[in-house]
């Protein structure tokens, strides 16, 4: 592979690096005074002394020179020597390394065409949700939808509070048939500020194996950069009248998140069944009244991106449209 560098990445290669040079004195570079000088900071040949290069192989560098390959060890010896910060050297490599300029074209363009996938799909569930016509038949579609931008390694659900009318938990993708009416129960409490309007996530969650006797406690987060901790508990769990459950947990009051505490009947019933995992949640909502989650579960840890975030929090507001446009809900 050649080295043909496209105008524009030439002369981002020559910018990046005469700014560097002309930022750095000899004496920040460890070289002595030699007499009067013309340019402000370090010359191309003084560059390439400190390198350990000719002049001339510096200069064809420095332009960004077709049809010449530079190794990686000679372009770590010229950030180093020009002192480039992580930034910089991230785009030196980019612009003089063909490899590397590859390797970031490629990840771009997936990085592009996922987000385009996600686009579509999400168009695809705006049009769907103009023909439902039930709170649980949005929430299904919602969970369906997003199951599928965010697959493979990802269970998507709805989950409810206990209604007459409605199901407890749709599912769909990985695991989607161990969630259970405990698993809806131990869901909503650990994620209860999604009642109130925010977005919690979990990044990584331990193994049973790993826990005394099934407790534990792990720290969940909100979209807005707080976070509380979820107390899986031993001790035994009630339902009041309603059926929902009514392990002790502490709810948040007048916009402070506080410490929940969640049976640990309630969560081992499903998550016993996994080595570890992550989530992300947001409530669902029917004319302001809170009915439930939209969730995504991963069955191994896993950093949540701000476009899972987006995807959730849109599908999520998509049903609440379909939901207030619905006469039948």
């Amino acid at each position: 592979m050649t080295n043909e560098y496209p105008r524009p990445e030439r002369l981002a290669l020559h910018d990046l690096l005469t700014t560097a040079r002309n930022r750095l004195t000899p004496q920040e570079a460890g070289l002595g005074l030699s007499g009067l000088r013309r340019v402000p900071g370090l010359r191309q040949s003084e560059v390439a002394e400190l390198v350990g290069v000719s002049t001339r192989w510096y200069e064809r560098f420095e332009q960004g020179a077709p049809n010449r390959r530079f190794s990686v060890e000679f372009v770590q010896r010229v950030a180093e020597v020009l002192r480039l910060n992580d930034r910089e050297r991230a785009t030196l490599f980019r612009l003089s390394v063909p490899e590397v300029r590859v390797a970031v074209e490629q990840v771009e363009r997936s990085a592009q065409d996922r987000a385009l996938y996600s686009l579509e799909r999400i168009r695809a569930l705006a049009r769907r949700l103009t023909a439902v016509s039930s709170f649980e038949e949005a929430a299904s579609a919602a969970a369906e939808a997003v199951g599928r931008i965010l697959l493979p390694s990802c269970a998507s659900v709805a989950t409810f509070l206990p209604t007459a009318k409605s199901p407890r938990v749709i599912a769909f993708g990985k695991r989607a048939h161990l969630a259970g009416t405990a698993f809806a129960d131990s869901c909503i409490a650990a994620n209860y500020p999604s009642r109130y309007g925010h977005t919690t996530f979990n990044e990584s969650r331990p193994a049973y194996r790993d826990t005394v006797d099934g407790s534990f406690a792990f720290r969940q987060q909100t979209n807005d950069g707080r976070s509380f901790l979820v107390s899986i508990d031993a001790s035994p769990c009630t339902q009041n009248a309603t059926g929902e459950s009514t392990s002790p947990r502490a709810l948040e009051n007048d916009g402070v998140l506080s410490d929940a505490i969640v049976s640990a009947a309630d969560y081992w019933e499903w998550n016993s069944k996994l080595e570890s995992r992550s989530s992300l949640a947001h409530g669902l909502f029917v004319n302001g009244r809170y009915r439930g989650n939209l969730g995504v579960l991963w069955t191994e840890p896993h950093v949540v991106s701000r476009m899972e975030l987006e995807v959730l929090q849109t599908a999520s507001a998509l049903v609440e449209l379909a939901a207030g446009r619905s006469a039948q809900i």
